[in-house]
């Protein structure tokens, strides 16, 4: 949090010491974050139209694969999509607006359950002998959150820009072929890595922050100062 607070301290300040307003009239840019290569990696694009010099929209379409070997994780076979409208404002450099995310997987995920019963049927939890199956997992997610960010544009047709913002998230999970009679066997005190990339079913809304950057390509050579 105090890393999120710290960049927007600091970030209005390099803005604003740039160059004049730009004007960005019927421009469009293509982008790319390559923060999507983590977490749920996924072949993400973007895109933003500027209606106006300091009014624009901004799109990013993802679809989740895995990228990289997931040896280390709790789960496989993970597809899903992405997808980000983000209408801003412009003051020279920085921007504001908010942002609407949202995002829906399904993958297997490794899970451990043992039987609830004993041997000669009576009641009780013994999980000594756990079995592993792979549960098939479904969750969705929707974010709105408040961004801002600052561009920066060169003559030529690259850029960057940088983004930071909070906001709430609502995510559901749904759990399908559990198996039946058996109960999840949780290992107490286990608080590695592993078990925090476990999720559970139910809805839950919870705080979200995001910090990002994307690499711009502009689909027009050159933006001149607006006068």
């Amino acid at each position: 949090m105090r890393y999120l607070a710290l960049f927007l301290l600091l970030f209005p300040a390099v803005a604003i010491a740039q160059r004049p307003d730009l004007d960005r009239r019927d421009l469009w840019m293509l982008k790319w974050n390559p923060l999507t290569l983590l977490g749920y990696s996924s072949i993400q694009v973007g895109g933003e139209y500027f209606f106006s010099s300091n009014k624009s929209l901004h799109l990013e379409l993802g679809y989740i694969t895995p990228l990289f070997p997931e040896a280390a994780l709790s789960y496989s076979d993970i597809h899903g999509f992405r997808f980000k409208i983000n209408p801003r404002y412009y003051f020279r450099k920085l921007f504001f607006g908010p942002e609407l995310h949202c995002s829906a997987v399904d993958y297997q995920e490794l899970r451990d359950y043992a039987s609830t019963f004993t041997p000669d049927g009576h009641g009780g939890f013994y999980p000594d002998d756990p079995r592993s199956y792979n549960i098939d997992v479904k969750q969705n997610a929707v974010c709105l959150n408040l961004l801002a960010g600052v561009q920066f544009l060169r003559k030529k047709r690259m850029g960057v820009e940088f983004f930071g913002g909070v906001g709430a998230r609502y995510v559901t999970t749904v759990f399908y072929n559990e198996p039946v009679g058996l109960t999840e066997a949780v290992v107490v005190g286990d608080v590695g890595p592993g078990s925090l990339l476990l999720k559970y079913p139910g809805d839950k809304t919870k705080l979200n922050i995001c910090l990002g950057m994307r690499f711009i390509f502009r689909m027009s050579p050159s933006v001149l100062p607006s006068r």
